[in-house]
């Protein structure tokens, strides 16, 4: 359990918030793309049309990570919660035998 909380605190969370990252910074450059294309050229309508499309996807993507990321973030919650809750059952196991040491 200890490995899986790592491997989603270290890679599988930092992967997915790379992701991200990296679909906005796409988002940018089809934004500055499509301003530049429209400046140049008299297509508005076809370059509004590609922007739609690029922007569509670029959503898509982005709706795609966070869901990711929402995953596993309630994987690494869980997974802490029930190394929290072992962690309670041993502090009582030795809460109740450190008494009943002392009396023998």
């Amino acid at each position: 359990m200890a490995q899986e909380i790592e491997d989603i605190a270290s890679l599988k969370l930092p992967e997915a918030l790379k992701q991200l990252k990296n679909g906005y910074e796409a988002m940018e450059k089809i934004a500055r793309y499509c301003q530049g294309t429209a400046q140049k050229k008299k297509e508005y309508q076809q370059v509004y049309m590609q922007s739609q499309d690029y922007s569509k996807d670029a959503l898509t993507n982005a709706a795609y990570h966070v869901n990711a990321i929402g995953i596993h973030l309630t994987q690494f919650l869980s997974l802490q919660a029930e190394r929290v809750e072992q962690l309670d059952i041993h502090i009582k196991i030795l809460t109740d035998v450190r008494p009943g040491a002392q009396n023998a």
